[in-house]
């Protein structure tokens, strides 16, 4: 998901995230013999997507891809840190450490924006976030899924992730990459960011809004990796998300449906 961010915590971002955000975005490990322990693959790209979620206004956004992998068991990327404590050819159950950068009520972009929807909301602060993962690869598709706790003041919701993803090597140097997820969320993130309480009704252009938990969206997203040569790479893609529920309903929403598009060139090391 592309969220507003300030200046500050686009360094944050720099060092926590990669910037591709659905499916197997990754080198894949049979392309590229592995010649240490370490596995590093870094880059940059572009982003274009909405200020905020269920916003209508959008934005292009600078990011870093950054992809860290140690005897292929600690990773550091789009999913932030994370160790895989079970993991064989068909499986994996791991734990990490993920972050959300929370969300200005006044549309500070790197860019700057004049989106001021959010004026009288408050800012969310960003948020730590405790994460369980797992995933199978079944014939044809790979299905995955994680639970994250975010710990932060303004933030301290739950997050329940499901994703089906099938990759299609159409030749050694492309291959696309296919993603149907939806996510659950519980009372305290709904209310976080889509709920609106006495005192936001009364600095906001929204009515008081209680978003209680459930089903908060479902996405679609297609992703194309072209290998230029064993080391350069070039990525894009696509993704649209429709929310649902009390997400879609709330007054915060001005679209209910929202696409994120992304570009980017990453170096192997």
């Amino acid at each position: 998901m592309l969220i507003q961010t300030t200046r500050i915590q686009y360094l944050t971002a720099a060092i926590t995230i990669a910037v591709l955000f659905t499916g197997s975005h990754t080198v894949q490990a049979q392309d590229y013999a592995r010649n240490s322990d370490w596995d590093v693959t870094l880059g940059a790209g572009v982003a274009y997507g909405p200020t905020y979620e269920g916003s209508n206004d959008y934005t292009v956004t600078p990011l870093p891809y950054i992809n860290i992998r140690y005897k292929d068991r600690i990773g550091l990327g789009k999913n932030g840190l994370t160790a895989d404590i079970l993991k064989n050819d068909e499986s994996k159950i791991g734990i990490g450490l993920t972050y959300d950068m929370g969300r200005d009520e006044d549309g500070d972009t790197l860019f700057g924006s004049d989106d001021d929807t959010l004026d009288g909301m408050g800012d969310i602060d960003g948020a730590v976030g405790l994460k369980a993962y797992a995933a199978h690869d079944f014939v044809p598709v790979t299905v995955s899924g994680s639970i994250t706790q975010y710990v932060g003041d303004d933030n301290d919701g739950l997050l329940v992730d499901a994703k089906l993803s099938k990759r299609f090597p159409l030749s050694r140097q492309l291959s696309l990459t296919a993603s149907l997820g939806t996510t659950w969320a519980d009372d305290d993130y709904m209310s976080t960011f889509f709920g609106v309480d006495t005192g936001q009704a009364a600095r906001s252009q929204f009515s008081q809004y209680n978003a209680e938990s459930g089903f908060k969206d479902i996405s679609v997203g297609i992703n194309a990796m072209y290998l230029l040569n064993k080391n350069w790479f070039i990525m894009g893609g696509g993704k649209v998300k429709q929310l649902l529920n009390d997400a879609a309903d709330s007054p915060v929403s001005q679209d209910d449906t929202n696409f994120s598009l992304i570009s980017s060139i990453g170096y192997k090391f």
